[in-house]
């Protein structure tokens, strides 16, 4: 039997059908995340600002996504969106690119004919399918300057079929916070324009946020599902599935020098960063002694401990060696207390059941030093607690000869082999790290870096090499800090100075390379370089400068400065060390000095000959 419905029944439901319908859109669009407040929510790994500048790291921040974004590069540095089902919508793909003439104007804006016939796909990183939920929202991702170079089979196969995941999960409810960049780059860029540099890798980290009140932010815990991907920008991976690039943020952190999750707690980040999507939970099944001093060595037993990030005691990180999956020795840290074990590894994190209880000896520390900085053999003081017992002092891991004074004094020597780092006491109690790092200097002449060699033709017609670069050599018997230094570069006869600064160490007898600008031409990468810049150098004439600070230089003739450690003038340059300057150069030739870069004479034209290009590092 049909049901008995009343016409004037099914008039007065047409209105509440439509009135339902209407309220279902707003709650579905109610769930959109366009707002620029909502695209930075997991914090700004690279500590990028708005500031006209900072050629490096440019911050724009629109209502669907944050970018970070490199004017040497040509390209994002990440991107950072939002991601609900509220955002995806029927508004369609925008029919074109749009030149990004918001960036500082002395940005290069680059456009979509950079791209065209380079090969590479113009990639988007917040993708259009993310913001379909209005026409004005879906062109905002079409400017150049949320594009990367991608190639096809990267940009079509995995990387689409994982920005299609995101939008699956975004579907069922979840809200995805999203970063993703290029990343590990060897200086190529995209031909023909020549403009754009092309990453060795791409990569994406998808945070996936189950529906509840409150901001996404509020609602991520150590539990939080955390999707990692690591691709290669090649040929060859269209129907490569993207569960096959999955990797841990750690991992990413390492290729860009970035941190992630810093609007978090470190104790949530920490769990979330060593997270591999799909690796088993690890286990915590025992530990071994129960009890023992600062500084004791403690085994801990479980399972899934192969990509473990990081042993805390009672929430005191604590140095480590993964043994086995099944095994990890760790050190009880320096100002821990009693309480549990926690491991997290790329499945999560684990707690032990029991307790461990820090016992032994009263625990040392190292409130300050002095001098802060000197040679091998210079004299330190020590100033703390607890140094009665001390069995061994070391200068950032290396050994040195020492007196204990007092319970609060100790003086030492800083020993032959010594690098730049912190100092560490090591008594019955413990060990004692200090907060501040000691500067192992060269020592009156004992380290002497040197400029060795000298190249501005890279990427010339005729070059073999892509890239201009300046190299360094250690050609004294101590190890030397290059951390305050910097390598500076003119032309011939120009007081505009532009630098790049250096990092880390040289050994006596190595070489230490330094990357500059790239050009068209070449066929070969140089060697892995020790630091990277963009200075673009004259092929035949020019001025180089090593200094000490980072401080630009202002004068034409630096030579004598108290800043400036070695300089070269070559070519046709008004300013050099000596009689003279040295040789004019070519695409394929560079200023080497002689010996091997040990010889200095303090006279460009006797130290250095153009030779064939022979970068070393």
């Amino acid at each position: 039997m049909k049901p008995n419905i009343q016409k004037s029944s099914l008039r007065n439901l047409v209105p509440l059908l439509i009135s339902a319908s209407a309220l279902f859109l707003a709650v579905l669009q109610a769930g959109a995340t366009i707002s620029t407040s909502l695209q930075l929510q997991l914090g700004n790994p690279s500590n990028a600002a708005v500031d006209a500048n900072n050629h490096d790291h440019y911050l724009i921040q629109r209502t669907v996504e944050s970018l970070d974004f490199s004017d040497n590069l040509g390209a994002p540095n990440w991107a950072s969106w939002d991601l609900t089902s509220g955002d995806v919508g029927s508004s369609g793909r925008s029919a074109s690119f749009y030149t990004d003439t918001n960036l500082p104007a002395a940005f290069y804006h680059v456009t979509t004919s950079d791209y065209t016939s380079s090969g590479y796909d113009r990639g988007h990183m917040c993708p259009s399918d993310d913001r379909t939920d209005n026409t004005t929202d879906n062109k905002l991702v079409f400017f150049m300057s949320n594009i990367i170079p991608q190639a096809p089979d990267n940009n079509q196969g995995p990387w689409a079929s994982f920005e299609s995941y995101c939008r699956t999960l975004a579907s069922a409810g979840d809200e995805i916070l999203i970063m993703c960049g290029p990343s590990l780059f060897d200086g190529s860029r995209i031909q023909p324009s020549g403009k754009v540099s092309i990453p060795g890798y791409t990569w994406k980290i998808a945070v996936d946020v189950p529906a509840g009140s409150g901001s996404a932010l509020s609602r991520i815990t150590a539990s939080t599902r955390v999707i990692a991907l690591k691709l290669p920008n090649i040929a060859g991976i269209r129907s490569t599935p993207w569960t096959n690039f999955i990797t841990s943020a750690n991992q990413i952190q390492t290729d860009t020098g970035y941190t992630f999750f810093t609007a978090l707690p470190a104790s949530v980040a920490g769990v979330l960063r060593a997270k591999v999507d799909g690796a088993a939970a690890p286990t915590l099944s025992s530990f071994s002694p129960a009890s023992g001093a600062v500084g004791a060595s403690v085994t801990v037993n479980g399972t899934g401990f192969t990509t473990a990030a990081s042993v805390t005691f009672n929430g005191t990180s604590a140095a480590f060696t993964i043994n086995s999956d099944v095994k990890i020795t760790a050190t009880v840290p320096t100002g821990t207390t009693t309480g549990k074990i926690t491991v997290a590894a790329g499945g999560g994190s684990v707690t032990s059941a029991s307790t461990f209880t820090v016992s032994g000896g009263t625990v040392p520390g190292i409130t300050s030093f002095s001098p802060t900085s000197g040679a091998v053999g210079t004299g330190i003081t020590l100033t703390g607690v607890n140094f009665t017992s001390a069995s061994s002092v070391k200068f950032n891991g290396t050994s040195a000869s020492y007196t204990v004074n007092s319970s609060t004094s100790i003086t030492t020597t800083v020993p032959a082999g010594a690098t730049t780092g912190p100092i560490s006491v090591t008594t019955q109690g413990g060990t004692a790290t200090s907060s501040t790092s000691f500067t192992v200097t060269s020592g009156g002449g004992s380290g002497t870096v040197v400029i060795s060699q000298v190249y501005g033709g890279g990427g010339n017609s005729g070059a073999t090499y892509k890239n201009d670069f300046i190299e360094l050599y250690n050609a004294g018997s101590t190890t030397v800090d290059l951390s305050t230094y910097a390598v500076q570069y003119a032309s011939a006869a120009g007081t505009s100075w532009q630098e790049t600064t250096l990092s880390g160490s040289l050994l006596p007898g190595h070489y230490y390379l330094v990357q500059e600008a790239a050009g068209t031409g070449g066929t070969l990468n140089l060697p892995t370089p020790e630091a990277i810049g963009t200075i673009s150098m004259s092929a035949s004439s020019a001025k180089v400068a090593l200094t000490k600070t980072q401080t630009l230089l202002t004068v034409d003739n630096p030579v004598g400065l108290s800043a400036v450690a070695d300089f070269v003038g070559y070519g046709t340059a008004d300013a050099f060390e000596g009689t003279g300057a040295a040789p004019t150069l070519s695409a394929t030739t560079s200023a080497l000095r002689a010996n091997g870069g040990s010889t200095d004479t303090t006279n460009n034209a006797a130290d250095f000959t153009a030779g064939t290009v022979n970068p070393r590092n």
